[in-house]
């Protein structure tokens, strides 16, 4: 079930919504008669250990810093320096 509330309701009974959000409902806030927000539960599913992904070879990871992409628009200047110049 969805609750829609306005942002002075939410703002006003804050942890009754959180609550019933808690218990399994959705809250759909608004403004303007518009929906702005939504807010539900967490699916609570386990957290997804690195190094176990690691170990089966799901990931790789050599242990540095991952190089960032030298991305260019064929053979001219790269994005990163058209940014630059476009900044001034």
């Amino acid at each position: 079930m969805t609750i829609m509330v306005s942002v002075d309701q939410f703002r006003a009974r804050l942890l009754d919504y959180l609550d019933a959000v808690g218990r399994g409902q959705v809250v759909e806030i608004t403004s303007h008669d518009r929906a702005i927000a939504r807010i539900m539960a967490v699916d609570h599913q386990p957290a997804v250990d690195l190094a176990e992904l690691i170990r089966r070879g799901e990931i790789d990871w050599s242990g540095g810093k991952p190089a960032g992409a030298r991305v260019s628009l064929g053979d001219g200047p790269s994005m990163s320096d058209l940014i630059v110049a476009d900044r001034g």
